[in-house]
């Protein structure tokens, strides 16, 4: 089980549709997750951006408390479904799945399970 999702989030309206559209393929039926992104907090760091929001996923898996996403208001209506609040959500398990996507289409997936 996931206890929650670190979305890539570049701030990219094209990006974000497209990343978020995949994220309620997968869930399915699954859309109590919470999801957050860390990029409004941290900036966008390029190439270290993988590691950081995978560092920050397992305080946040650590503390069970998903960071709220920064200047997030509301979801267009197509992502209303999912669980994305800019205030901090509380999670009941300690596993993560972090989402990145690099320059050129490279795209990697990791779960992590914090101790």
């Amino acid at each position: 089980d996931i206890g929650f999702i670190v979305a890539h989030g570049s701030g990219t309206r094209k990006g974000d549709r497209s990343e978020l559209r995949s994220i309620i393929d997968v869930l399915n039926d699954n859309l109590t997750i919470p999801l957050c992104g860390l990029k409004p907090c941290t900036g966008h760091m390029g190439a270290s951006s993988d590691i950081a929001e995978v560092v920050l996923g397992l305080l946040s898996a650590r503390n069970k408390s998903v960071p709220g996403t920064l200047n997030f208001h509301a979801a267009e209506e197509e992502f209303a479904s999912l669980r994305i609040s800019s205030a901090p959500q509380q999670c009941h398990n300690n596993t993560f799945l972090s989402i990145s996507y690099g320059v050129g289409g490279q795209s990697s997936t990791v779960i992590v399970e914090s101790l």
